[in-house]
């Protein structure tokens, strides 16, 4: 991509999840199929962060012929030139409020000695401003300056420290009003201690081209932030969150949310043509927030009917944990928690006066209206409404007095469908309008303004030159090796057609029942189906060794019932249960409570939605039905197909057994307050702590055809980016005894790839010097003379590089299935690349970013990209390439399907919970409860 002017997600390209939100079991991120609903590939400029449409579920008709195994096209990578010996001359910056307590004595408040919310980040740019004008510029006319708005300051040039007075009223109104009390604020800038000057230009450590575990990341820390200062210096845009920037101007949806336009930029080093240079990588997205303003006013579009409950219902959930602020102390920040149970006319305030021993020496109990009058001296609007409920027991609240703080993301996991799928509508922006969008974000940034000149920065495009032209190679696709020997090729796209070929490996189903709710079904459908669905299996070499016995069963019933269904399915034997449901409103949580059973008593399940059912029986919808039994079949302990590795790829072919493939990722909890989490500051008690768990999905070619994946999750201390060492071993040695027995007689296999999802460039040396020797233990302690050679590569696409198709042609697009990147924009330190595994359905591609930390076999560039498109064909229930190689999906939805069960869980049943005798979460305990490794389920894809 070409610079042509003076900064997401572009997160996921995934669809929606399936699973408990989406009913009928299908586990299923799509391209094709999935995804979620009303996207659409429409014109404008909708940026943001997910493209949802293409985590990569084909099928469909045969493409277009194959386009040339080289191809060219464009990278939003904008590599940097850094004029010799520029330098960024650190400081640090304090800013003390010297003031007095409520009895008079002094304080001092230090508003720079921790994370601050964007408030009090405002009020310390606002403070810092005033300080840069009253020193004349800190004694250097016209002198540039980069402030991260809170305690580093970076300038081009050495100024003297700067040891200055401010007073409030010096400040905006607005901003006083955010500082409680009288009196100054003193402003101290001075050298950084341990590191006075960064120079800009220094990118030595990178020439050796060896794995930087311990990278100085200083030089692109001052980079990332000089790179920004002009956008936050225009008013156009500021920090939220990790310093993400996003435009001010917001974009209502409906019931209190609203999205902005936001940016996802970062420094990179990169190695183009042979040439060791900085790079800005850029994307856009478009990102959930609340609506700022009164709460009362924003809780009003969310319950348009005050008398559904359903509604309060949803609205609590919605503005669970948002900050507020009393209109009358805007100083003061409360969470909301809930809304009280009466209407404020109600609530009474016990403002007794008690004397040391406790004793009321004097009663006096007020209403909350009262209270406020007399004691605030302010008048409610309205009383007929609830108040809120702070967090960590702060009181309660009238709505009117309360006003929402800008800045606060949107958790999607607590809107309503309609309005979640609506944030994904607008960040499904086709490849050409998000080339076009990036470049209009760059010109927004004013990146190559005076800020970055003043630093030596410049870009190095050229006019009409497009520096970051790459090549796309494609290698050949696998062929699909399926039942009775056949072979299938997939066509341009990746998609190929299994037709009615049966399966590679046919299911046996052993005793099996199909459950109904009499309540909204048709008995002549369920029989129906069940005989389609049956006979249809049988066509492709599933047998059943008895015929499913039919259980009508209400699936709107409590906890209770269901524990019931399952205990005496469990006793009579069953090991597979096909569900039938009309998901009836009251029904909702019915997938939830089939997930949540099936793992407690370790019994197959599959859901099946009533509607679908009569579509496959009244309709003869066969693919329909073909897709339901690849489930069927896979989670049975069959094989649907398998891909064959070529020549290139066949020294890491996993079907010659000599190969295990490990594969792992963390699954976090949604929708924490960065504060809450901060390790310096434990939870006040135990309302403020976040217990939900983080959860690990590991997945490995263990079964007895090593071309099957099967797994299992497991739970750890909550966030917890690095995975729990000790259960991380237990796991391989577990995973290793169960292949000895799967496999028997067979040799162990030379080769361990290990495949990590969810890392950082920041935490490659958390995963070599803490996961791996786990992984190694695993293997010691399994059999203390197995020593394989090692494979480590981190295979994500949570990274903000966008490629497109399309130089020099004048028409942008999305690269085809199968393209690889390997050169110009990839880490001279490591073997690195990116490809584009499926074709992307809506929106715009993806590329997973494979970085190889580890090559003990000294596997070829060649030998390692055919061996992860080969992976990618290997879904079992798609016909088509995932996005990520089948290992990789696998260990993420895994990880997304425990932390779901848990959820659950915690909601219905959170009895169930092991805990310690201190009341924390017995993780351990947990996972043995929740989990399948302990069962005949542990050699089963489970969760297909």
């Amino acid at each position: 991509m070409s610079y042509r002017g003076n900064r997401g997600g572009g997160g996921n390209d995934r669809g929606g999840r399936g699973g408990f939100r989406g009913g009928s079991d299908r586990g299923g991120r799509g391209g094709g199929g999935g995804g979620y609903r009303g996207g659409s590939d429409r014109g404008g400029y909708h940026p943001g962060g997910g493209d949802r449409g293409g985590r990569g579920r084909g099928g469909g008709f045969k493409g277009p012929p194959p386009p040339p195994a080289t191809l060219h096209g464009e990278g939003a990578v904008f590599p940097l030139s850094i004029k010799p010996g520029s330098k960024a001359y650190r400081y640090d910056v304090t800013i003390i409020f010297f003031t007095k307590d409520r009895s008079g004595d002094s304080l001092q408040v230090n508003l720079t000695d921790k994370k601050r919310d964007n408030r009090m980040r405002e009020v310390c740019y606002q403070i810092v401003t005033v300080a840069f004008e009253e020193t004349n510029h800190f004694g250097i006319p016209n002198l540039e300056f980069v402030y991260d708005n809170q305690n580093t300051l970076y300038a081009p040039k050495r100024f003297t420290a700067v040891d200055y007075d401010v007073t409030k009223e010096q400040l905006p109104s607005n901003i006083r009003s955010y500082i409680t009390g009288e009196g100054s604020l003193k402003v101290t800038i001075s050298p950084n201690a341990e590191l006075p000057e960064v120079d800009l230009s220094d990118l030595e450590q990178y020439k050796a081209r060896q794995l930087l575990l311990t990278e100085d990341q200083r030089v692109r820390q001052a980079l990332e932030m000089i790179l920004s200062q002009s956008a936050l210096n225009a008013g156009k845009y500021n920090f939220v969150g990790d310093g993400q920037l996003f435009r001010i101007q917001s974009d209502p949806i409906e019931r209190g949310l609203c999205t902005r336009n936001g940016v996802h930029k970062g420094v990179r080093i990169i190695d183009i043509d042979g040439k060791i240079a900085p790079a800005l990588v850029i994307d856009i997205k478009r990102s959930p927030f609340y609506e700022t303003g009164n709460l009362l006013q924003q809780v009003q579009k969310f319950v348009r009917n005050p008398n559904d409950r359903r509604e309060w219902n949803e609205a609590e959930t919605f503005f669970k944990g948002v900050k507020v602020y009393p209109t009358y102390a805007r100083h003061r920040i409360i969470k909301f928690h809930a809304f009280t149970s009466k209407n404020v006319a109600d609530i009474k305030v016990d403002l007794s006066e008690t004397d040391d021993k406790g004793n009321v020496i004097k009663k006096e109990v007020v209403t909350l209206e009262q209270f406020y009058r007399t004691k605030k001296k302010v008048v409610l609007d309205r009383t007929d409404v609830p108040a809120m409920i702070a967090a960590n027991g702060l009181g309660e609240f009238p709505l009117d007095v309360l006003e929402i703080l800008p800045d606060q993301h949107v958790n999607l996991e607590h809107v309503p469908d309609f309005l979640r799928n609506e944030v994904h509508k607008r960040n499904t922006v086709v490849a050409a309008d998000r080339y076009k969008a990036i470049l209009e974000e760059m010109k927004g940034l004013d990146i190559q303004g005076s800020v970055t000149s003043a630093f030596g920065i410049s870009f190095l495009a050229v006019a009409d030159r497009k520096i970051t032209v790459l090549k796309f190679d494609r290698p050949p696709k696998p062929t699909i090796l399926v039942g009775g020997n056949a072979k299938v090729t997939p066509d341009s796209d990746g998609r190929f057609n299994l037709g009615q070929a049966k399966y590679l490996v046919p299911a046996t189903i052993g005793r099996w029942a199909v459950v109904y709710p009499a309540q909204g079904t048709r008995m002549e459908v369920i029989n129906g189906f069940a005989a389609m669905f049956q006979r249809e299996a049988e066509n492709r070499g599933v047998r059943f060794l008895e015929k499913p016995k039919f259980l009508e069963f209400g699936t709107d019933q409590p906890f209770a019932k269901w524990e019931g269904l399952f205990k005496m399915l469990k006793e009579k034997g069953a090991s597979f249960v096909l569900m039938v449901d009309p998901k009836t409103p009251r029904a909702a949580n019915s997938h939830g409570f089939l997930k949540l059973f099936e793992s407690l008593f370790k019994l197959l399940t599959q859901q099946v939605a009533y509607q679908t059912a009569c579509k496959v029986f009244e309709q003869n919808q066969r693919v329909t039905l073909g897709n339901i039994l690849h489930k069927t079949n896979v989670k049975n302990g069959g094989i649907n197909y398998k891909p064959l590795f070529d020549s290139a790829g066949q020294g890491l072919d996993i079907n010659s057994g000599k190969v295990l493939v490990i594969a792992y990722d963390v699954s976090h909890p949604g929708g924490v307050d960065p504060e809450s989490i901060d390790p310096q500051k434990p939870p006040r008690n135990d309302k403020d702590k976040d217990e939900t768990p983080s959860v690990v999905g590991l997945v490995a070619n263990i079964a007895k055809d090593p071309a099957s994946f099967v797994g299992d999750y497991f739970y750890q201390q909550s966030r917890r980016e690095a995975v729990d060492g000790a259960e991380l071993r237990i796991y391989v040695k577990r995973y290793l005894q169960q292949l000895k027995t799967n496999r028997p007689g067979k040799p162990l296999p030379a080769t361990v790839v290990v495949l990590r999802d969810g890392v950082s460039e920041g935490q490659f040396r958390m995963v070599f010097e803490d996961e791996l020797p786990k992984i190694r233990d695993g293997c010691s302690d399994f059999q203390k003379d197995y020593n394989p050679k090692f494979i480590f590569a981190l295979a994500t696409k949570r990274h903000h590089k966008r490629f497109f198709e399309g130089a020099g042609t004048g028409t942008i697009a999305n690269p085809a299935a199968g393209s690889f990147v390997a050169d110009k924009v990839v880490r001279p330190d490591c073997v690195e690349f990116y490809m584009a595994c499926h074709k992307a359905i809506k929106g715009t591609a993806k590329f997973v970013q494979v970085s190889v930390i580890l090559n003990e076999p000294k596997a070829t560039n060649d030998e390692l990209k055919s061996f992860l498109h080969s992976l990618s064909y290997g879904h079992q229930i798609v016909t088509s390439p995932v996005s990520l190689p089948t290992p990789v999906y696998q260990a993420d939805d895994l990880a997304t399907r425990g932390r779901e069960i848990f959820n659950i869980c915690k909601k219905y049943a959170p009895f169930r919970i092991p805990r310690a005798k201190d009341g924390t979460i017995n993780y351990v305990e947990l996972s043995h409860m929740l989990n399948y490794s302990s069962s005949d389920l542990a050699n089963k894809r489970f969760n297909a």
